[in-house]
């Protein structure tokens, strides 16, 4: 999981600042943001009955050749509409990794808070070199050859990996008696299950949001290198890597509410610090309280979910498809205003899903104070 962090993150901090490079306007550069979601969130809605049905070993090689496909094509991309197609196979083949590497880690672990603290620690593990060596290696070259530079070599590193795991990773059968199949999701989704999605969703806003839009346009803004915008990256997933690795810790003496109504606040703060701050070592500071903070949101949520479903496949297929929408949002909408009012007008809707989850947090938690009264 190290290793496909590696290649998932390489390029993370490069992609948008790249396609600014082709002076392209606000509106194309939102499609070419958009291109990513609407491939991720195909596969997260129509692959339900399809990604937990694989094993997961064929999953994941089939994820990670996807994704080493676009940064080819990204790579080599003259004009809007290349960079639009490697996008979205990005987002396709970048969600099928996802939802492969939850289905698995499930099977694997018997506690819940274990199976996704030590996955997503995982994969942040690789994203924390993966972003750096990404931001070093567009440094080396001067101009757009940085970037596609660095793009080649996230393609070559995916094929390494995709070998890898093919041949080491073992077998980790269904159990699924119906073949896999692509269609629209059958998911009931009562109240309090809608909350938990939300929140879950708008986690996921933040991340696309901020960690793959706003950081990286804001620290452009503010003069920095993509060297120290890579390590802030880097910075921020090696936090997440902790405070994930703490998860089965925290959650088994908090309940994911409870550890929300601490980490969302933390978020508000450093929001401000990164648009009151053009110190690069404030810029840093705050990128490692987003990993906190993101850290929290990517594993409450899904613990809440888990909670409410009622099994473990539905749960995580109806939390797949809340991350698509909060990641297709975030990236969106902060993309388009950025491009329409400048690198710092993504903020405040960064600040809106904070405060937004702050508020369906103790909505969810006066709801469970009711249902156990």
């Amino acid at each position: 999981m190290a290793a496909i962090g590696f290649e998932l993150a390489m390029t993370a901090p490069l992609e948008v600042l790249f396609a600014r490079r082709f002076h392209i306007g606000s509106v194309a550069l939102a499609l070419y943001v958009l291109a990513s979601g609407v491939g991720a969130l195909v596969i997260d809605v129509f692959g339900t009955g399809y990604v937990p049905r694989l094993d997961p070993r064929r999953a994941l090689t089939s994820g990670v050749l996807i994704f080493g496909a676009s940064s080819v094509v990204l790579a080599v991309a003259p004009n809007l509409v290349a960079l639009v197609i490697g996008r979205a196979i990005q987002g396709f083949g970048g969600g099928m990794v996802g939802g492969a590497a939850l289905q698995a880690a499930v099977r694997v672990h018997d506690s819940r808070e274990r199976a996704l603290g030590s996955t997503q620690s995982s994969l942040m593990l690789g994203g924390a070199f993966g972003a750096v060596a990404g931001g070093l290696i567009a440094s080396m070259v001067p101009g757009t050859a940085g970037y596609r530079l660095a793009f080649v070599v996230c393609a070559a590193v995916g094929a390494t990996i995709a070998l890898y795991v093919r041949c080491r990773l073992p077998p980790l059968p269904t159990g699924a008696v119906a073949p896999p199949r692509f269609g629209a999701p059958r998911i009931a989704l009562p109240p309090a299950l809608r909350l938990a999605l939300t929140i879950g969703m708008l986690g996921h806003y933040l991340r696309g949001g901020l960690e793959n839009t706003a950081l990286p346009l804001v620290g452009d803004a503010r003069g920095f290198s993509t060297a120290v915008i890579g390590l802030a990256l880097g910075l921020l997933a090696l936090v997440q890597i902790v405070t994930l690795r703490s998860a089965r810790f925290v959650f088994s003496r908090w309940d994911p509410t409870r550890v929300l109504r601490v980490g969302l606040p933390l978020g508000v703060a450093a929001l401000v610090l990164l648009a009151l701050s053009s110190s690069a070592g404030v810029f840093l500071c705050v990128a490692i309280a987003f990993g906190v903070v993101d850290a929290i949101a990517m594993i409450a949520p899904p613990l809440l979910i888990l909670s409410l479903s009622d099994t473990a496949s539905t749960g995580l297929a109806s939390y797949r498809i809340a991350c698509g929408v909060g990641s297709l949002l975030g990236a969106t909408t902060v993309t388009v205003a950025v491009g329409v009012a400048g690198s710092f007008a993504g903020l405040p809707l960064v600040g809106g899903a904070l405060l937004g989850s702050m508020t369906l947090v103790g909505a969810l938690g006066r709801r469970a104070a009711v249902s156990s009264a």
